[in-house]
């Protein structure tokens, strides 16, 4: 498994229009989260973008991300069963 149990119809790497209607909020409070690091990212030809694996940080900074390995520090090949719950 990887990060296409999270928002499978994304792409792995979101644009600040993806976030805005993923978690529902405004243009201008994406672009505050970016530019102060609350929401980290990348910057790709001078564009921010945000790994999956950032934005589910963000949101739910106290579970691990689905399919990650936090002990190697990488991602798990795992069942899709042991995951219903996304």
């Amino acid at each position: 498994m990887t990060s296409a149990v999270f928002l499978p119809e994304y792409k792995e790497m979101l644009t600040p229009d993806d976030v805005r209607q993923v978690i529902r909020i405004g243009r201008n409070t994406v672009y505050d989260y970016l530019k102060t690091g609350k929401l980290k990212s990348k910057m790709i030809a001078g564009k921010y973008r945000i790994p999956k694996i950032n934005l589910w940080e963000f949101l739910y900074p106290d579970r691990p991300f689905p399919g990650y390995d936090q002990s190697t520090n990488d991602m798990k090949e795992t069942d899709n069963e042991e995951r219903k719950d996304f």
